[in-house]
């Protein structure tokens, strides 16, 4: 029993060391994609889209169909 025990404790415990170091590497070493997704931001920086020349091409939709 003590065995058993002392295995488990010792799978818990690498557990929980290997989940903090996750999770310390996720919050300061990568950044989340969602707090430095700048691709919208850039979207609006485009010349085109201030001048109002935007590159979209509409398609008229037709309800009455």
């Amino acid at each position: 029993m003590k065995k058993i025990f002392k295995f488990v404790s010792c799978v818990v415990s690498l557990a929980a060391i290997g989940f903090t170091g996750y999770t310390l590497y996720k919050k300061y070493v990568v950044k989340d994609q969602d707090e430095t997704d700048d691709g919208f931001d850039d979207l609006f920086e485009d010349d085109s889209f201030k001048e109002g020349k935007s590159k979209r091409e509409y398609v008229n939709v037709d309800i009455d169909k």
